[in-house]
């Protein structure tokens, strides 16, 4: 009996340490780095950690000591299933919002290890869309647009996902294309989603995502053709003010409903506008840089 607990309790310290690895985005040496143990040697054989270890584990975590106690210990305390318990500990679904605050907050290479911590958890093929989906959006904070395409294509190939999920992903692939100046691509699988959503009204927070995400894409596309096709520049510059504002209007209502980073996607909608109204001889050029000069000012403000 004693054997049993022993094992249990190793078990689940062995679960802290993907949780701590997933939640800081480190390696499996990082994280015995930072504890000062070996990398192969992190759970002590007995499965009782020294008080030391805990006070460590609740650090990188973020937890409470009683909080680790209690992870540790309650197979102890008459808890049924523990096994099945400490199994679940580490459910996709919250390595997800683990992925999900790392995005927020902008810590992008720890998102990438997060979402390769998804995959591994993933028990479905619409769970391993989601992980491909968190991949795509760390590799795009980093700048490497390539690695968001083709995270973007291997999350399009599960199948069967959730209708919604598969438009996202197109909307991640669309902008991947975008980045990489793959102009016809971004417009092209962009455009497929806004028609899905024409006649499919988005009814989730993550269809108004890609709803807007696939008119900032096709907006930004558009403005980026004015010096590529010359001859058709004035088409591309109305078009591009109609699919910017649109854009603009849906992440400013996401910003209200679902989080407020996306107000910072609903400003660049309108730094692309400026541009447009500029080549069109709409606005004046100081105007367009005075008024870029004061939202930085605003968003310096509450920093």
């Amino acid at each position: 009996m004693v054997q049993t607990n022993n094992v249990s309790r190793k078990e689940r310290l062995e679960r802290l340490f993907d949780l701590a690895q997933a939640y800081r985005g480190w390696s499996r040496r990082e994280l015995a780095n930072e504890l000062g143990r070996d990398p192969t040697k992190l759970a002590p054989e007995s499965g009782n950690p020294k008080f030391d270890l805990i006070l460590q584990i609740s650090e990188v975590l973020d937890w409470s000591l009683e909080e680790v106690a209690d992870w540790l210990w309650n197979a102890e305390k008459g808890v049924k299933n523990t096994d099945e318990t400490c199994k679940n500990s580490l459910s996709f679904d919250d390595i997800d919002k683990l992925a999900q605050e790392a995005y927020r907050s902008g810590e992008f290479k720890k998102l990438v290890n997060i979402a390769h911590k998804a995959l591994d958890a993933a028990t479905t093929e619409d769970e391993k869309a989601r992980a491909y989906n968190r991949a795509a959006g760390g590799w795009d904070g980093l700048g490497r647009f390539t690695r968001v395409l083709k995270a973007a294509q291997e999350g399009l190939r599960q199948h069967p996902i959730q209708p919604d999920m598969r438009l996202l992903l197109q909307t991640t692939a669309a902008n991947a294309h975008y980045t990489l100046w793959q102009l016809d691509e971004a417009q092209g699988m962009s455009q497929r989603v806004i028609d899905f959503y024409k006649e499919n009204a988005p009814a989730s927070n993550r269809a108004k995502v890609a709803q807007a995400h696939a008119w900032y894409v096709l907006g930004h596309s558009q403005r980026r053709l004015l010096d590529i096709e010359p001859e058709r520049s004035s088409q591309h510059a109305h078009a591009a003010l109609t699919s910017l504002a649109e854009s603009m209007k849906l992440y400013e209502s996401l910003a209200q409903e679902v989080h407020p980073t996306y107000g910072g996607i609903a400003n660049t909608c309108r730094a692309g506008m400026l541009e447009v109204d500029v080549f069109l001889g709409n606005i004046d050029v100081r105007e367009a840089i005075a008024r870029v000069l004061d939202v930085i000012n605003i968003a310096s403000s509450f920093r």
